[in-house]
């Protein structure tokens, strides 16, 4: 033997042992192992003994160097160190992929069996085998969530897939795994994971998942965390996905443990937006009113009755709301309301608004709003209301004509037992249906709170509601309250002008009679002919038809029949007729 030869093998020798003074077959002479290739092969004679004999050197590849065996190969690199790859479908799926400088790298660990099959890893992902499914590559966080509970989704039936945003997705025998960068992998699995898949999977609205089912919730459910909502299960329910504006509010209001409960439905489009069913209520979203629910009961079921949201009330645009001891709520096109005893009824959003300001004044709605000749219809409690669509004002449903008179005025005008003389005197002329608003109190200026305020807030603000029509005439009798009161001219004026503006507005073909104060001629009434004698020039010059009636009391001899010093007794009020009754036959036939 030469002495090159010799110095070989006792080094070779010396490494490895003594099994490298016996190759596997006479051509591993020409290809024996070394370096950390021939460590890994000397060293492990379950690697030695699988992979056999050597049949070829050492050949770089990339960073690193691999050497063929019979039944394999062994890769080294700087990185990685030495490892064998097996002939068979794991070693295919390497090589098919570009081997050590392709799609896996270099390999990182040996084929080892696991939960019945085979898996090995490389310096990109990791391959693992199925019986009677093949060699599929997996990415290392996939691998590393499935490897701990192998069980539940199987083994994986196709290679991982990457999306643009670098996102991945692996499907298994019985679901699926999800991966990003951010959240790791999650599997999808189940009947939560068919939900998702079902939608489109990766490329659904939900994106991927975030988080792996969690259980332990109200009757049974689970729930999964994707990354634009959630998928809900119940065994009663099913699986339903929630997300977007509808799963915020739903969230908001509890989740599953809230008022609503699980999902019923995925979201449905209904004209400009969409709406999903819950066990105990409905969510709807539109861009033009917002995200709100209706829960089970009179008010859904009167909604769902009237065609929903694209029927008589649109999409909500409120939930349903305690109010003045019952509930409320605001659709896009009217409001429903809901009176203890009564139930829900349905008002257009003028008569609603009206009412809402001052429920008691009204009562709870009767009837749903309904519409005739006269404008929009509504039956409450307390009173029968028209909205006149023409002059979006609300009206007392009362009827009128020419010998309606609508009296305004103050505790002159009547009191218990008592008929006034502006009653007496209207009564005589024709004007027998006689319709009052009379407060004690009230002035131009001064208020009386069952009115909400003065003449003029009255008005405005439909605590005094005014018939709808065209009566024979309006008397207004204010402003003895204002003259004891400590009014100034100016802010009883200004106050006055206001209230005959409104009427003039509503009632433009009524004639419309302003009395001024009734007095007496002594000395304690001084303020109050002042008064009269302002609002009658003020009201002369607006064009108004006037009726003073200052002194008039002395002038009737009803000095004597004042039970106070500013209201008379029906003796009074009798005699002071006379005076009054050709003033106001005059004022009517101007």
């Amino acid at each position: 033997m030469k002495p090159a030869k010799l110095a070989s093998l006792i080094l070779a020798t010396a490494l490895f042992g003594a099994a490298a003074a016996t190759p596997a077959t006479a051509n591993s002479k020409d290809y024996r192992p070394s370096g950390s290739i021939g460590q890994l092969y000397y060293s492990n004679a379950e690697v030695r003994n699988w992979l056999g004999a050597p049949t070829s050197g050492e050949i770089p590849v990339g960073p690193g160097v691999y050497q063929r065996f019979e039944n394999g190969t062994i890769y080294n690199s700087p990185t990685w160190g030495a490892h064998p790859t097996s002939n068979g479908d794991i070693q295919a799926r390497f090589l098919s992929g570009g081997g050590a400088t392709g799609e896996l790298g270099f390999p990182t660990t040996s084929k080892r069996p696991f939960a019945g099959g085979w898996v090995q890893g490389f310096a990109n992902a990791d391959v693992m085998w199925g019986p009677g499914i093949g060699a599929k590559v997996v990415g290392h966080d996939t691998y590393r969530k499935w490897s701990t509970n192998p069980g539940l989704l199987g083994w994986a039936v196709r290679d991982e897939t990457r999306t643009a945003q670098g996102k991945t997705i692996q499907e298994f025998e019985r679901g699926s795994m999800a991966w990003t960068k951010a959240q790791g992998a999650h599997p999808a699995q189940g009947a939560i994971g068919d939900r998702w898949r079902e939608s489109g999977g990766k490329d659904s609205p939900h994106g991927n998942p975030i988080s792996d089912e969690i259980g332990g919730w109200r009757n049974g459910g689970i729930f999964q965390v994707f990354e634009h909502g959630w998928i809900y299960f119940s065994p009663a329910t099913g699986p339903h996905s929630v997300w977007g504006a509808i799963g915020a509010l739903w969230a908001q209001m509890g989740r599953e443990a809230g008022p609503l409960g699980y999902p019923t439905s995925e979201e449905t489009r209904a004209g400009e937006g969409v709406f999903q069913r819950f066990e105990h209520g409905t969510v709807f979203h539109s861009p033009a009113t917002g995200t709100y629910m209706t829960t089970s009961g009179e008010f859904q079921n009167r909604f769902v009755a009237g065609g929903g949201a694209e029927g008589e009330l649109g999409y909500p645009t409120g939930n349903k709301t305690p109010f003045a001891g019952g509930y409320v709520q605001s659709f896009a096109k009217g409001d429903i309301t809901w009176g203890p005893g009564i139930g829900a009824r349905v008002l257009g959003h003028g008569i609603y608004q009206k009412w809402a300001a001052n429920p008691g004044q009204f009562g709870w709605a009767l009837t749903d709003e309904w519409q005739d000749r006269r404008g929009a219809r509504v039956q409450f409690q307390h009173r029968e209301v028209i909205w006149d669509f023409a002059t979006a004002e609300l009206y007392s449903a009362e009827p009128v004509d020419a010998s309606t008179v609508v009296f305004l005025g103050d505790s002159q005008l009547a009191g218990p037992g008592i008929d006034s003389w502006a009653e007496q005197a209207a009564q005589k002329l024709g004007l027998t249906h006689q319709i009052e608003h009379v407060f004690g109190g009230l002035g131009y200026t001064s208020g009386n709170i069952y009115a909400g305020g003065n003449a003029e807030q009255a008005l405005m603000n439909d605590r005094v509601l005014l018939p709808q029509g065209r009566p024979g005439a309006i008397i207004l009798t204010l402003g003895g309250n204002d003259a004891t009161t400590g009014a100034s001219d100016a802010a009883i004026l200004e106050a006055a002008k206001n209230t005959w503006d409104e009427l003039a507005r509503k009632y433009p073909h009524t004639k419309i009679i302003v009395n001024g104060v009734m007095s007496r001629n002594d000395a304690s009434h001084t303020r109050r002919r002042q008064v009269d004698a302002l609002i009658v020039n003020a009201a002369k010059a607006r064009g108004l038809q006037t009726i003073s009636v200052t002194g008039m009391a002395s002038t009737a001899g009803a000095d004597p029949d004042f039970h106070d010093n500013v209201h008379l007794t029906q003796a009074g009020h009798n005699k002071v007729t006379a005076s009054y009754l050709p003033l106001l036959k005059a004022a009517l036939s101007h």
